[in-house]
């Protein structure tokens, strides 16, 4: 409690920056939408964009595609082969970025105002006319593959490929990892990477941010150059809506002198009315580091573990509650067992008054952390449209936090922490 307290004294030295931030909703000519922060502090502008629908939209037999395309954007695109890109981009001290998650395509950017013309063709560059060539493509695919050859004899991959076997149906794209599977990979070829970025990176399905040393006119003149070519509209495969499935044991041999635990439980989606109250849940049993309750019983009263934490993932298609101990393995039952007492005390009983209104503090008070930086501050508005979201949400978040009840937080812990949940053991036969 007394590491809480600290901790909140701290929090409350920042500015409220969420809630002062200007965040324009703008539209291009185009029509293409996007969250806006005009800020002429420094000389700098800063993108962080989406593409809805990441590796999960790939066929089973094409595992894999999407990472290996979106490791190769920046390799060569237009009339510039790979080390020439990247020399432009250096001319004018752009930074391009590109990453894939299961349902998203990440992409960011940043250059000087000096040199915005520049930057921003080179990206649109990236965007429209990646290469693909063969000697990059061999490269980054004989890195991934080394990479996937080293996670079959990593305990903590088969863990997780474990776990996801028991949580999710046979055929479903959740299951596998974002970087497919070796006798996939082997298999890609470099029309399989111009075959999915057609499919996935479009108009319709981009979420944009923007931060920076910009007008808005200009801004949007720029954002049309930049994505104007784009497919107008995503092929994007449907994907069944599922509930992790709980009640099971999976156990995974690992000779290391210690024991994780890991549980998995139905989360609740961002956009039911009962999140806020659910994320203040988690904040209290284990969201929020040392000071958590869960911490405090099995760490600092018990000495039982090394680390524990929990919280909550929202997908498109699954909503989960997850949590994670790591202990020795002659703590491992009694940690077990008391964490299993704390999750039903919660479940039954809830949080107390004084637990629901510090979380409420310190959630209030830490959201300023994502705003330290143009990017930060630019995924963070990127992640508030992958939820949903308005631009307005910065300014209310405050306040629906505050009106969640007692009443609210203990019907809510019942319903996030009642039911069953899949465990995982990773260690030692006991």
């Amino acid at each position: 409690m007394k590491n809480f307290i600290i901790s909140l004294c701290l929090l409350f030295l920042l500015p409220s920056l969420a809630h002062a931030l200007d965040v324009r909703e703008v539209v291009t000519p185009k029509g293409l939408k996007a969250f806006f922060v005009e800020d002429h502090t420094l000389p700098i502008i800063t993108l962080s964009f989406a593409f809805k629908g990441g590796s999960a939209q790939e066929a089973a037999e094409k595992a894999g595609v999407t990472r290996l395309m979106v490791s190769l954007l920046d390799e060569g695109a237009g009339n510039f082969e790979a080390e020439q890109f990247q020399d432009k981009l250096d001319e004018v001290a752009a930074r391009i970025g590109f990453s894939a998650g299961r349902d998203q395509i990440f992409g960011s950017f940043k250059t000087l105002k000096a040199h915005e013309n520049k930057s921003f063709d080179l990206l649109k560059l990236a965007l429209d006319k990646p290469r693909f060539d063969e000697k990059p493509f061999l490269r980054i695919k004989t890195q991934i593959l080394s990479s996937l050859k080293s996670e079959e004899n990593n305990p903590d991959s088969r863990a997780g490929k474990a776990l996801r076997a028991a949580l999710y149906p046979e055929n479903h794209p959740y299951r596998r990892t974002v970087s497919g599977m070796a006798e996939t990979v082997k298999k890609l070829q470099r029309e399989d990477l111009f075959a999915i970025k057609e499919r996935l990176m479009a108009k319709d399905n981009l979420l944009i941010s923007v931060v920076g040393a910009i007008r808005e006119e200009d801004l949007l003149k720029k954002l049309d150059h930049l994505f104007g070519d784009l497919p107008e509209k995503a092929n994007l495969r449907k994907i069944d809506n599922i509930a992790p499935k709980t009640g099971a044991l999976v156990k995974v041999e690992d000779e290391r002198p210690q024991v994780r635990f890991n549980w998995v439980g139905k989360g609740i989606a961002r956009k039911d009315p009962d999140f806020i109250a659910a994320y203040l849940v988690n904040q209290i049993l284990g969201g929020s580091g040392l000071s958590s309750r869960l911490s405090l019983e099995v760490r600092e009263k018990r000495g039982l573990a090394y680390n524990i934490s929990t919280g909550l993932s929202n997908r498109p298609h699954v909503n989960i509650f997850s949590g994670s101990v790591q202990t020795r393995v002659d703590l491992s039952q009694e940690t077990l067992k008391i964490v299993q007492q704390e999750l039903a005390k919660m479940a039954k009983n809830g949080p107390t008054e004084e637990e629901l209104e510090l979380a409420k503090d310190y959630t209030i008070g830490v959201y300023a952390l994502n705003f330290n930086s143009s990017g930060s501050i630019a995924r963070t508005l990127t992640g508030l449209q992958l939820q949903g979201l308005s631009a307005n949400y910065l300014k209310t978040r405050a306040e629906q936090i505050r009106a969640v009840t007692l009443e609210d937080a203990k019907r809510v812990a019942h319903r996030l922490l009642g039911g069953d949940f899949t465990y995982l053991q990773l260690g030692p036969v006991l």
